[in-house]
């Protein structure tokens, strides 16, 4: 055999060799994802025996997330290691004979090194954008995250839960871009906990609608909620129990879902409780407070009991509330959405309170009234809202359809000059239907609005009766019914680089019915109204600067009737309205701001309504004077604004004054057992000035939040008593500072917050005038000896001037600890624990001033129990 074959039977020994090493042999594959199902590339995959714990193998994912490790025959059972920086380790056992791993997620974790933790920066700035990270601004004391929104410079939220950025209301409230709550977005900030929550991002002068941006300038900000990526594609369960005391025994029991992907979510509520928390906030729709018309019947007949305290319901009306809503949305593609709302919601209150009225006289002593009220208020809403959204950058299209059920039924016991008890059903169901179309092309933009809808408010009472001989001493039955329909369009074009030129047209016709029956008078009113407008307005817009004009003008088509009095009221008018405004950037931190507007509006059905309608078993209230009311308002505004994110400086401030002018005058006539509101056909003027201040420090990085704010309103106006005319003169001041302080490394948490409020009011035939002072401080603070431990108190402080001098003091203390261990918590709370039972509370109301007395709930303790859970 020569050379050549040897070396081929030498190949064929070698490839022989290392065929059968590697049949010995077996490779294992897999890929790593992340929570939102993206590859993950750079993780270390390790593979060990069980046994021994020796190393068998190792690979490092590739840009896919692959990889691929060649183990030795004959192994036993071993484990998977999978590691990187960022993420929680993951490991998974492999069975004897097991290939593919298949796709493995692994969760994001806090990065700790020594001595060092890498931590995003507090706030991002990109254009409009302003990203703050919740990490840097959250404290061991936040709930929810709305308590996390309240410390974002600029940022107000009122008792309400309504979220306003630089005194104007947010026009959207996004989860990871999408919005599925609506104007229902209390359902969010009060439920989600800022644990689950990345950043939030303020959208300064956000235009929702894609198509529309570069046309319309909005002044409303936008904000959004972004996810971490640990809590999304996972459902969330957070449950609350608790049980307590206090008169009675107290229960609570809340829990809510929240599901978050990027192209569905879903967030399900369920609450009940008796411990002094109502829901009523989570039914409200910020974004659309006229979205059913409002019969004149609609809150015509209300509760004897006054309303007029500025202490919390829950420190004196007890309570029995449930609430429950479903939430969602889809999105169906790239632009288009589908989502749905619906709810209800139920309150029964009870409270105690009396009332001490002084009806101002000429020249003669006050009319003093004294009553005591025992309240008992149940309501019930329902809703339900489906909407589709196209929201292109060529085209928009959106669909809406809201119902919505109100129930309420009250009854009043009262005793004081007489004993008796009042009772009030008043229902109303509303429908509405919107569509709103938009199309672009190139320069040229045209829009297409559709809203139909329809309330009623079916037979509504009111009865009064002796509580000792059970005969009816008032009466009052009222029934309404409203249609509208609002049809708009426009066509807009831009003229050059920097100007816009929009010409709008609209027809809205309304049709209203009002019935009103009592012993004493009925009416039967009905009728329609059409209003045709048409204008044109124009937007200058720069990098800097922007203008706007508008010109509306509109023609007002009326008529009504009485019926049974056979009496018809008509009137064809055209108006003119002007406004404009200007705003003004010198730089990306300051902001300059001019507007203006003049008004006139011509009336409605209410203004020839005679009939005395009873509001309450005291109370009538004549809507109108037969005459068609016509109203002038002029007013002229200013604004500056200064903010800095990058160092959390906010600063506000603006004034504005209105004149106003009427062919009509109200007032009201009083007697020791009645009140009536009535109207005189004789002109009238009022003068208002407004000044409000408002400056917002957050020292990022420091734990410490700074607010202050100054708001003062002036107003004079006419009006008459016992038929003679008088010119008021009202002035009130309030100021109001808060301090939020995380001190010794987050082991003290300090919240103070002072109101001071003086108001003035002056009548002009007499001598003087009526002066309080009201200081309301109450102090927050909270110590954290432990990780896992927090001990706070709260004490809540009031001081209302007398008319002789001193104060009417009120002092409340509230206390409480609670225990947290990853998402378990336990808190131990005490209510009112200075066991105060009664406040004062001394206004004024135009020549009129009344002293409320109420009747607190007791000294209360609760044990609570949370759990929140996130499945893998």
């Amino acid at each position: 055999m020569g050379t050549a074959g040897l070396r081929y039977l030498l190949f064929l020994a070698l490839l022989g060799s290392s065929l059968s090493s590697v049949k010995g042999q077996q490779v294992v594959k897999g890929q790593v994802m992340d929570a939102q199902g993206e590859p993950l590339a750079g993780i270390v995959v390790k593979v060990f025996a069980e046994e021994k714990g020796k190393l068998q193998g190792y690979a490092v994912t590739d840009a896919q997330g692959h990889y691929e490790i060649t183990l030795p025959t004959g192994r036993e059972a071993t484990y998977a290691v999978m590691a990187g920086i960022g993420f929680r380790q993951v490991e998974r056992r492999i069975e004897k004979g097991t290939n593919d791993l298949g796709r493995i997620t692994m969760e994001e974790a806090d990065v700790e090194l020594k001595e060092v933790t890498v931590k995003a920066p507090p706030v991002r700035t990109s254009g409009d954008t302003i990203a703050y990270n919740v990490d840097q601004l959250k404290d061991k004391s936040d709930r929810t995250i709305e308590d996390v929104i309240k410390k974002i410079p600029g940022v107000e939220v009122d008792k309400q839960g309504r979220i306003k950025y630089q005194g104007e209301d947010i026009n959207k409230f996004y989860i990871e871009g999408l919005d599925m709550l609506g104007g229902r977005y209390t359902l969010a900030t009060q439920n989600i906990q800022p644990d689950d929550i990345a950043t939030i991002s303020v959208y300064e002068n956000h235009q929702p609608k894609r198509v529309m941006q570069g046309f319309e300038y909005s002044k409303h900000a936008a904000l959004n909620l972004t996810m971490k990526r640990s809590s999304m594609l996972r459902p969330i369960v957070n449950t609350t129990l608790g049980a307590g005391y206090g008169e009675t025994p107290l229960w609570l029991a809340e829990g809510t879902g929240l599901f978050i992907a990027p192209r569905k979510q879903f967030l399900l509520t369920a609450k009940t409780n008796n411990a002094g928390s109502f829901y009523e906030k989570e039914s409200v729709n910020f974004f659309a407070s006229e979205l059913f018309p409002s019969p004149l019947a609609w809150g015509l007949l209300k509760s004897a009991t006054p309303e007029g305290s500025r202490l919390s319901r829950d420190r004196y009306a007890d309570n029995r509330s449930a609430t429950g809503s479903l939430n969602g949305i889809q999105k169906l593609g790239e632009d288009r959405t589908l989502s749905f709302n619906g709810g209800y919601f139920f309150n029964r209150l009870t409270s105690r309170q009396s009332q001490t009225s002084e009806y101002w006289q000429e020249g003669t002593a006050a009319i003093i009234t004294q009553e005591a009220f025992r309240n008992h208020d149940e309501q019930h809403r329902g809703w339900l809202t489906l909407r589709y959204e196209h929201n292109g950058k060529r085209n928009y299209l959106s669909e809406e359809l809201n119902v919505e059920g109100n129930l309420s039924r009250l009854t009043d016991k009262v005793t004081g000059d007489a004993a008796l008890r009042q009772r009030v059903k008043s229902d109303r169901y509303g429908v509405d239907n919107r569509i709103n179309a938009v199309w672009r092309r190139g320069n040229k933009l045209f829009m297409l609005n559709s809203d139909v809808a329809v309330a009623q408010v079916p037979c509504s009472n009111l009865l009064a009766t002796d509580s000792q001989s059970d005969s009816l001493l008032v009466g009052q039955d009222v029934e309404g019914l409203k249609f509208r329909t609002t049809e708009s369009t426009s066509y807009g074009w831009t003229l050059g680089k920097y100007s816009t030129l929009t010409l709008n047209a609209r027809i809205q016709s309304e049709y209203d019915r009002l019935a009103a029956e009592s012993a004493e008078a009925d009416g039967l009113y009905s009728g329609f109204t059409v209003r045709t407008a048409a204008y044109p307005k124009y937007m200058f817009q720069t990098e800097r600067a922007i203008w706007e004009v508008s010109l509306p003008l509109q023609m007002l088509d009326m008529r009504y009737t009485e019926r049974r009095a056979d009496r018809s009221y008509s009137r064809h008018r055209p108006t003119a309205t002007l406004s404009t405004s200007f705003s003004y950037r010198p730089n990306k931190f300051l902001r300059l701001g001019l507007g203006g507007d003049a008004i006139r509006t011509l009336g409605e059905m209410r203004d020839i309504v005679e009939v005395p309608i009873h509001t309450t078993y005291r109370n009538t209230n004549v809507l109108g004077s037969g005459l068609f009311q016509e109203n002038d308002r002029f007013s002229a505004k200013g604004s500056a604004s200064y903010r800095n994110p990058l160092h959390g400086s906010n600063y506000m401030l603006d004034a504005q004054y209105q004149y106003g002018r009427s062919n009509r005058t109200g007032g009201s006539n009083v007697s020791p057992t009645a009140t009536q509101n009535t109207w005189s056909n004789t002109r009238s003027t009022s003068g208002m000035w407004l000044v409000n201040f408002r400056a917002a420090k957050n020292l990022l990085g420091h734990g410490t939040v700074l607010t202050a704010s100054a708001n003062l309103a002036s107003l004079k106006s006419q009006s008459l008593r016992q038929g003679t005319a008088y010119h008021l003169a009202n002035h009130t001041l309030t100021l109001r500072g808060n301090v939020h302080s995380t001190l010794l490394g987050q082991h003290l948490i300090l919240d103070i917050d002072l109101i001071y409020a003086l108001s003035a009011q002056k009548i002009d035939l007499t001598q003087g005038k009526n002066t309080r002072n009201e200081i309301t401080p109450s102090v927050r603070l909270s110590v954290l000896p432990a990780k896992a431990w927090e001990i706070y108190a709260r004490a809540f402080m009031g001081y209302v001037e007398k008319e002789q001098g001193g104060y009417d003091d009120n002092f409340y203390l509230d206390a409480g600890v609670r225990y947290t261990h990853k998402r378990f918590e336990a808190e131990l709370s005490g209510k009112n624990l200075a066991n105060r039972r009664d406040y004062t509370l001394r206004r004024y109301a135009s020549f009129d001033r009344f002293t409320y007395r109420y009747h607190l709930r007791p000294m209360e303790v609760m044990l609570v129990f949370r759990l929140a859970l996130k499945k893998k």
